[in-house]
């Protein structure tokens, strides 16, 4: 052009790469310098332009923000991912499905065409065709409809017949938004056929007569773990929040699935993100997600349809916010900046910016807001030149505090957001946004760049959804929310060269602890707590207790016995040991207890105290569960109780485990003890025997020996929930400390007795108690004494944690040291 080009870093890179072809002419090869190359790092390196020494990071900073720049990863995605769309539109084909008896054939289900309707006890398939050697999980959405009326009926999706989702349905003419998450790989060593089966649970269906269809069909293969998706920023894998299609169409698709003309009517709902309990089911790995309650209840009704008819509310949200862009591309305008110091346009690794400034210079820019505007959210590049920098970094909007955090990095670049609420006046529609860096001993400078403005007709901490007019909370960024649910990846009214190039880091939504600072409403985010995995985690956890739920009996004083019977005599309340009791039986008695299974149920644990008052001589006290054995132990001793936990699996040849029965036998009728239960605990859970679920891992982790400890420990804490401190059994205390003896426990695991150690305490204190069987033993386990001991006599202390903690109460014996990150974890 005959203009100047800005030097990036090295006036030698630039001079030898465009015009001396990488060498140095009228010099012979062996009298080139050693440095040609052009790869510069702050260890070895040091370059002045005009006086101002550069800083190169890291080298995976440097690599970093090379990166930020790139979206290469995306067409690694697009090559080995593949999401097919069926049952879509007006007129569709249904090749890849299969049913168990009569035909394929199509029904009409409101307004919309959907595959159907199919009796109660069909089955239907559809052969996944998508697998490649890249698959690692597949995920698979649908709208499924039932006509007629169902009663807690089972509904099953299974891949080769293993179920990847079992829940129970109940109501009259509805329909259900489904989606199920499951791996799926060629290397699971059931050949390259896979396929897919929905049907309702027969075993529950006695005299059912509804009919049952299903539409707007689609099947995703991933080439991210179960529970991940590709991120098409670094190319590794980014955690999703609930639903693996909200991810998709945020980051790679939009509001379209390439491919199709047809497409399904949820994805703007989908999109939006907002899903709830009753009207969505998305079930991970078997694991059904638990929303809670929402402030607008949606209608499953037919004619709750109406919600995918479109992004009703898409014209409101365009005409009530406004997103602007500054300081992106090359050339730009920065006169809406103003500062106290000097400051011009410059490049930083070929990304213009404005700066350098320092310590004490105050950045300042007017934003104009809308009448609508609720909150205001900020983003851009904070770049710094100078050594181990830790200081303060302040933004103010109309003189009030919105964002404080300190920089603590040797990196040379962060990215910084903030969201603060705000009140439209017509007389001050201006908003003075200042920047700047409050009292540090460091010296350094600073510049910016790659600077977003977005007006938001929201909440702060919200934004618009588009489908149901109301606000939808986002876990940390604004602007992740906004690229993914409305934008579609780019912001409108800007060539892609203007586009910022934080925007597909941003889009994936993956933050870093040590390279992100987001404010919202003046908190800091800790993206180990505010990110799509810890949201993931927590409507897991959910999940634990609307799929495992754990029933409390015959604790504290004057309990009722509803679902206990008697086979001879009646049944009564006694006092053992200073314990009430469900007793006293005969020797020959046999006690039953009635079990109320749920759909996700695949095991049950029942916990109880056994108490024997007289002489019991080798007893066998037995457990049934509709007539398979459970439990079978010997008993001997005089006067004496036991702590008995059992698991069993909830259903024996298909049939659910209805009732529960414990009794010692024909054998001891001569014997003249009486026998008595107490503290009863049953728990109908969501894993199979042995197991419990585990919301980090998407699947189960070991109980070990007693699924209650393992429970207590995960999910309950100290207490199990909807039970006064009254009414948690004795042996809370004692299941929580976990060590287990012959001496007072039985714990069998499908009826195999466990086998522990003779006496509970190995190690013994001066203070020690000991447990034995004897009644008069009852009495440690209703005290909580040495929980005061331990309290008053040990100290627990917590450094290190967090973001930008303190670490003043560290030494260092040579150099200096500070806060770092590895992952999204704050190191000293």
């Amino acid at each position: 052009t005959g203009g100047y080009n800005a030097i990036t870093s090295s006036f030698f890179t630039q001079a030898l790469s465009v015009y001396y072809n990488n060498a140095f002419t009228g010099f012979v090869a062996a009298e080139q310098p050693l440095w040609l190359g052009g790869q510069f790092t702050n260890a070895i390196d040091i370059i002045s332009i005009n006086g101002a020494i550069l800083n190169f990071g890291g080298v995976s900073t440097l690599g970093a923000l090379q990166v930020l720049q790139a979206t290469d990863f995306a067409s690694v995605f697009a090559s080995q991912c593949q999401t097919v769309v069926e049952l879509c539109g007006s007129n569709f084909g249904w090749s890849n499905f299969g049913i168990s008896s009569g035909v394929l054939g199509t029904t009409t289900i409101g307004s919309i065409l959907a595959l159907g309707q199919f009796e109660a006890t069909s089955i239907l398939t559809y052969q996944l065709t998508g697998v490649n050697s890249y698959t690692m999980a597949g995920a698979v959405r649908f709208l499924l409809f039932v006509s007629g009326t169902v009663e807690n009926a089972g509904f099953m999706v299974s891949v080769n017949g293993v179920n990847v989702m079992y829940t129970a349905l109940s109501g009259t003419n509805f329909f259900q938004s489904i989606e199920v998450q499951f791996p799926l790989a060629l290397s699971y060593g059931v050949g390259e056929a896979f396929t897919l089966a929905f049907s309702f649970d027969s075993a529950l269906l006695a005299g059912s007569s509804f009919q049952w269809s299903i539409g707007q069909f689609a099947m995703s293969y991933s080439n991210a773990p179960i529970g991940f998706i590709y991120n098409s920023f670094n190319g590794g894998y980014s955690a999703i929040a609930s639903s693996y299609f909200t991810s998709l169409l945020g980051i790679f698709y939009g509001t379209t699935i390439p491919g199709y003309v047809a497409q399904p009517i949820w994805i703007p709902y989908v999109l939006n993100g907002a899903f709830q309990s009753g009207f969505d089911i998305i079930a991970m790995n078997n694991a059904i997600l638990s929303f809670g309650t929402a402030s607008t209840v949606l209608s499953n009704s037919f004619s709750g349809l109406s919600i995918f008819s479109g992004n009703s509310y898409a014209t409101t949200f365009a005409a009530q916010t406004q997103t602007a862009l500054f300081l992106t591309g090359s050339g730009f305008d920065y006169s809406m900046f103003t500062c106290n110091t000097g400051f011009q346009a410059l490049h930083i690794n070929d990304i213009a910016s404005i700066g350098y400034f320092s310590t004490s210079s105050v950045l300042s820019t007017t934003l104009t807001a809308l009448s609508y505007t609720q909150s205001v959210a900020v983003r851009f590049s904070l770049f710094l030149l100078g050594d181990y920098i830790n200081a303060p970094f302040l933004i103010t909007a109309n003189g009030v505090n919105v964002f404080t955090a300190t920089v603590a990095t040797s990196n040379y670049f962060q990215n910084i957001e903030v969201v603060f609420p705000y009140v439209f006046a017509s007389n001050q529609a201006n908003i003075l946004l200042s920047m700047s860096f409050g009292a540090t001993s460091c010296d350094f400078q600073w510049a910016i760049s790659q600077f977003a403005v977005s007006y938001i007709n929201a909440p702060v901490g919200s934004i618009f959804n588009t489908v149901t007019g109301g606000f939808t909370t986002f876990a940390n960024s604004y602007f992740t929310a906004l690229l993914q649910s409305q934008y579609n990846g780019v912001f409108a009214g800007y060539t892609a060269l203007q586009q910022p190039t934080w925007l597909t880091y941003v889009q994936n939504g993956q933050f870093c602890n040590g390279l992100d600072l987001i404010v919202v409403n003046n908190n800091l985010i800790n993206f180990g707590l505010s990110s799509a995995f810890a949201t993931r985690t927590s409507v897991l956890t959910n999940s634990f207790f609307t799929q495992t739920q754990t029933v409390l009996a015959l604790v504290g004083s004057n309990f009722g016995f509803s679902n206990f019977a008697i086979s001879t005599g009646s049944l009564g309340l006694a006092t053992v040991g200073g314990v009430q009791v469900l007793g006293q039986f005969g020797s020959s008695a046999v006690l039953t207890y009635s079990l109320s299974s749920f759909a996700s149920t695949q095991a049950v644990a029942v916990r109880f105290m056994l108490f024997v008052s007289g002489t019991c001589t080798n007893g066998v006290f037995n457990m049934y569960a509709n007539g398979v054995q459970v439990l079978s132990t010997t008993l001997s001793g005089t006067n004496f109780w036991r702590n008995i936990e059992v698991q069993f699996a909830s259903s024996f040849g298909g049939i659910a485990a209805s009732s529960l029965t414990f009794s010692f036998g024909e054998a001891v009728a001569s014997q003249s003890f009486q026998w008595s239960v107490g503290q009863f605990a049953i728990a109908y859970s969501n894993a199979p025997v042995g197991f419990i679920y585990s919301p980090m891992t998407l699947g189960f982790a070991s109980v070990g020996q007693s699924f209650f400890a393992s429970a207590l420990r995960t999910f309950y804490g100290s207490s199990f929930v909807g039970y006064t401190a009254a009414q948690q059994p004795i042996w809370l205390n004692y299941v929580l400390n976990g060590q287990f003896c012959n001496a007072v426990d039985i714990v069998a695991l499908s009826g195999n007795v466990l086998n522990f150690a003779n006496y509970a305490v190995g190690i013994q204190s001066g203070i020690m108690t000991a447990l034995t069987s004897d009644f008069a033993s009852l009495s440690i386990l209703q005290s909580s004494s040495f929980l005061s001991s331990l309290l008053s006599q040990t100290v627990t202390n917590l450094a290190l944690v967090g973001i930008n903690f303190d670490f003043s109460a560290f030494t260092f014996n040579t150099g200096s040291f500070g806060i770092s990150y590895i992952n999204e974890a704050a190191v000293l």
